[in-house]
């Protein structure tokens, strides 16, 4: 977001942009309440009274840290066990995105588990040898380019989601939120 603020700021001069930043329901609560105007979220789970925008794909990586799995390697899930999952929290949102695929993988399948609780720092966990992650790949590309990090399984496609411009429905500023998220589509994921 921080990065196409200055050109937002051009095409609508007259709106100040104030970042507050939380988590998804944190996020979905505060626009509700009207204590934020929007919101830029990828939560999947969007209460009925908000509507959205969709700004990018977000795709994602299941990665560890190329020492990690020269020393643990990772060819099916039985090898999972051996590992340590980190995600955000003990409902997993992360590990969402590997779970809906055809060869959906068992939370039960890894060894220990650690949250972390922003993408940012699973991120650094994962380039320390912490433990496997999935994570958007925006946020790990150099990372992998440097191999630093790598995918645990080459080839596996994970599910998809989107970073969303949420607003309330009965909000009066719709027609604007819809230009607002129309802008924001222009702005490549940084």
């Amino acid at each position: 977001i921080q990065p196409m603020i200055p050109s937002i700021g051009e095409q609508f001069p007259h709106v100040h942009f104030h970042l507050y930043f939380g988590s998804g329901e944190d996020l979905n609560r505060r626009v509700l309440a009207r204590e934020l105007d929007c919101a830029i979220s990828s939560r999947r789970d969007i209460e009925p009274s908000l509507d959205f925008v969709n700004l990018h794909r977000e795709e994602y990586v299941f990665v560890g840290s190329k020492e990690l799995l020269d020393a643990k390697p990772v060819s099916d899930e039985r090898d999972l066990s051996a590992h340590v999952l980190v995600d955000v929290g003990p409902e997993l949102p992360l590990l969402y995105y590997l779970r809906q695929t055809p060869d959906s993988i068992d939370p039960r399948s890894f060894g220990a588990f650690q949250w972390r609780g922003t993408i940012a720092a699973i991120r650094n966990s994962v380039i320390a040898g912490e433990g496997l992650a999935v994570l958007p790949r925006y946020l790990v590309q150099e990372a992998l380019a440097q191999g630093r990090i790598q995918s645990v399984w080459k080839g596996r496609t994970l599910v998809h989601d989107w970073f969303r411009l949420l607003y309330r429905t009965d909000d009066p500023r719709v027609a604007f939120f819809r230009s607002l998220g129309q802008a924001m589509q222009s702005h490549p994921l940084a």
